[in-house]
């Protein structure tokens, strides 16, 4: 298959940092000020791609299109005008971060794992632990800014059974952005260095579920970081599309959705989840980060 990779990530793999531009591989064209202006010459290059006799020759072939675009301007569909050519072409597949599920074609588009930004190194005792279904310090946590109905799980906190934190904007996260040069810990030079002063790596791994709830955009990194600390994600998302399709992963087996208007059901939600479940969707979590968003 043919591969256009579109995927102008501006928090990844440094979130939050003040200028998106060090997010851009360094021998791509000069970006100009904006995303879009890279996400509109993209456009070009599909077109191109959709006449190619690699994909015209062959009606097997595919062309796989990659689109991380988040807000909508910065979505091919968007700039490119929703082109049929491409977007209604059966042999192109589009894999999206961020799209809802009824602007898709079933069958044929797909949702990508989100990139994960503090990733979980579980050790082998924690992965043994995953696999013999032993029981974790806290039922459910999840630390992060307010916002988009969050709020609402601070009624859960207890620090037994729950850990939650609700830190004021990004105060608290932007500690620990990866510092571009910084080096590795542990290492000699080079590389980055992403601090976790709040323990977030820590309490996930102690989690048998953990919050994944949408922001100023449908997906969350907390998503695919939930998975690599071998944690169920919670994801609060209404209409948002997961990673590939149940063909690949039945998410079903190994998250749990729940209405954003929901939020205050989530602790009678999760202990209604006997224990034998737990532990097969911490399983399923923990096989799909390996497998599929590693």
């Amino acid at each position: 298959f043919l591969d256009i990779d579109t995927c102008i990530e501006t928090n990844y793999p440094i979130y939050g940092g003040p200028n998106w531009k060090v997010n851009i591989e360094r021998s791509h064209p000069r970006p100009g000020r904006s995303a879009v202006n890279i996400v509109g010459q993209s456009c070009d290059y599909l077109k191109r791609a959709v006449n190619s006799p690699a994909l015209t020759a062959n009606p097997d072939s595919r062309l796989v299109v990659l689109d991380c675009g988040g807000v909508k301007k910065v979505q091919l569909q968007y700039a490119c005008n929703n082109d049929p050519a491409v977007f209604m072409n059966n042999q192109v597949i589009v894999a999206y971060y961020c799209i809802e599920r009824w602007n898709v074609r079933p069958f044929i588009d797909v949702g990508l794992p989100p990139p994960a930004i503090k990733s979980v190194n579980l050790t082998t005792s924690e992965r043994d632990g995953v696999m013999a279904c032993r029981k974790r310090k806290y039922l459910f946590s999840f630390q992060g800014k307010g916002g988009f109905g969050r709020e609402k799980l601070m009624a859960f906190q207890n620090d037994t059974e729950m850990y939650i934190r609700i830190f004021a904007e990004r105060t608290a996260y932007l500690k620990d952005i990866q510092k571009e040069g910084s080096s590795s810990s542990g290492g000699s030079g080079g590389g980055n260095k992403v601090e976790d002063s709040n323990n977030f790596k820590g309490i996930m791994a102690e989690s048998t579920f953990a919050a994944s709830p949408r922001g100023d955009l449908l997906f969350s990194y907390r998503f695919s970081e939930i998975l690599s600390a071998g944690a169920v994600p919670v994801v609060y998302a209404d209409g948002w599309l997961p990673p590939y399709n149940e063909h690949v992963v039945d998410w079903a087996k190994c998250a749990v959705f729940i209405p954003e208007s929901d939020y205050d059901k989530t602790a009678e939600i999760l202990r209604a989840i006997p224990e034998e479940r737990r532990c097969e969707m911490q399983r399923c979590a923990l096989d799909a980060w390996d497998r599929f968003a590693a």
